[in-house]
C-alpha cells in the first residue's frame, strides 16, 4: 500500500467555513508557489495554489480544482480515496479514461479504451457526507466501488496506459485520504474486480470446467439453488443449451431457467415458455430479448433449445433443433452480486415449469 505525494491545483473562489480548516504557511518556490504545513498532512506534499487548504485532520479542502498524483502508475493497481463533495459531479482520471459520478447518481465513462460506457441508476446517497471511492484497475477493464458498494464495470485495454492518478469536481470538496495498492495483490485483486470480472478470471475448483451443468433430467418442483462456476466469461462467446418438454402455459408464464434473483429486472440469463412461445433474455447494456414460437407437433417431444451470445457482433441468438429462429442485438451481459441459477422455476415455485427439462449447460465457447 502507498501513501502517494500529491499535487493540488484549484481556481476560482468560494467562502470556506472557518471552522473547518487551519491556516497553512505559505512560501513561494520558484515559479511555483507551495503551500506547506508544519506537520505534514498523511497523504500530500504539496499543493500548487492559492485557492486550495490543508485542513487539521492533514486532508486537503479545494474550493474547485483537482488533486493528482505525482507520479504515473500502471495496471494493475486499487486506488483508494474519500472525499466530501457538494452538488457538483466528480470526476477520477486514469490515463484517456475519465469516469464521471454525475449530480444525478449515474456514472459515465470518457475517453480511453472504455469511452462512451455508462451506468445509469447507480446512485447513492453521499452528497456533503464523507465516501469511499475505489476504483480497481487492471490490465482489460476497471471497476468503480462507491461507498462500499459496486457502482459499474467497464472493459478495455487499460495494460499500456500509464499517468498520474487525478480527482477533480467544478465545486468545493474536501479530500480526506488516498491510497494506491500497487504490490502483493495477488488474490486479492481478483476479490477486488467486479463479479462478472472476479467470475472470469476465478480458477476452476478439482479441476471442474467453468460455467454450469446439469446432467439428465432436473425435477422443477425441486428448486435447486445452482451455482455458475468459474471461470466464466460473459464477456466473450457463451452458449446456454437444454432440452425441454413444452408444458401446458395459458397463464403469465413458466421459467425453464434463470440465472438471477427476486429483483425485477435483474436476470443476468433467463428463459420462459409463454404460452406455445419460447422468450429469453439477458440483463445488459442495452438488454436483449427474444422470442419464437416453439415447434408444433402431434405428439410431445424433447426440443433442443440453444441460446448464445457472440462478442464481435453483439448479438444474441435463440435456436430450436440446430436451426436459429430469433435474434437481437445485446451488450454483455452482467450482475452485480453474486447470484444462483434455477432450472424449473424462478425460486420458491415461482414460475414452475409444467414442462419437461434435462441435460442444461451454460459455457464459454
Amino acid at each position: 500500500m502507498q501513501i502517494p505525494c500529491i499535487r493540488a491545483f484549484a481556481v476560482g473562489g468560494f467562502a470556506l467555513l472557518a471552522s473547518c480548516s487551519a491556516t497553512p504557511s505559505a512560501t513561494v518556490d520558484g515559479t511555483e508557489r507551495s503551500l506547506r504545513v508544519a506537520s505534514s498532512p498523511r497523504f500530500v506534499d504539496a499543493i500548487a495554489s492559492d485557492d486550495a487548504t490543508i485542513l487539521v485532520d492533514g486532508a486537503v479542502f479545494l474550493r474547485r480544482g483537482f488533486v493528482e498524483t505525482a507520479r504515473s502508475y500502471t495496471a494493475p493497481f486499487v486506488w483508494t480515496t474519500r472525499v466530501v463533495a457538494g452538488d457538483d459531479d466528480v470526476r477520477m482520471r486514469f490515463g484517456a479514461t475519465e469516469c464521471i459520478w454525475t449530480a444525478n447518481g449515474a456514472l459515465r465513462i470518457e475517453g480511453g479504451p472504455a469511452a462512451g460506457a455508462r451506468a445509469e441508476g447507480a446512485s447513492v446517497e453521499w452528497r456533503e457526507c464523507s465516501v469511499e471511492l475505489r476504483v480497481v484497475v487492471h490490465r482489460d477493464g476497471m471497476a468503480v466501488y462507491v461507498g462500499g458498494a459496486y457502482r459499474g464495470a467497464w472493459t478495455g485495454e487499460f495494460a499500456s496506459a500509464s499517468s498520474p492518478i487525478h480527482i477533480a469536481s467544478d465545486g468545493p470538496f474536501h479530500v480526506e485520504s488516498m491510497t494506491v495498492a500497487t504490490e502483493g495483490l495477488g488474490a486479492g485483486l481478483i476479490d477486488a474486480l467486479d463479479p462478472v470480472s472476479r467470475l472470469a478470471r476465478g480458477v476452476a475448483t478439482s479441476g471442474a470446467a467453468g460455467g454450469l451443468r446439469v446432467v439428465g433430467e432436473v425435477d422443477p418442483r425441486k428448486g435447486d439453488a445452482l451455482e455458475v462456476s468459474a471461470p466464466f466469461d460473459l464477456r466473450r462467446d457463451w452458449r446456454l443449451d437444454l432440452s425441454m418438454m413444452p408444458g401446458e402455459v395459458t397463464n403469465w408464464g413458466q421459467m425453464v431457467f434463470v440465472w438471477g434473483d427476486r429483483r425485477a429486472g435483474r436476470d443476468t440469463i433467463w428463459v420462459r415458455q409463454r404460452a406455445r412461445g419460447l422468450e429469453a433474455g439477458t440483463w445488459g447494456d442495452p438488454d436483449a430479448y427474444v422470442v419464437a414460437m416453439l415447434p408444433e407437433s402431434s405428439e410431445p417431444r424433447w426440443i433442443a433449445v440453444s441460446l448464445s451470445f457472440e462478442a464481435r457482433t453483439r448479438r444474441l441468438s435463440l435456436a430450436f433443433d440446430g436451426r436459429t429462429v430469433a435474434e437481437c442485438p445485446a451488450g454483455c451481459a452482467f450482475f452485480d452480486q453474486t447470484m444462483p441459477a434455477c432450472v424449473g422455476q424462478a425460486f420458491g415455485n415461482d414460475q414452475l415449469f409444467t414442462g419437461r427439462v434435462r441435460d442444461v449447460v451454460l459455457e464459454n465457447r
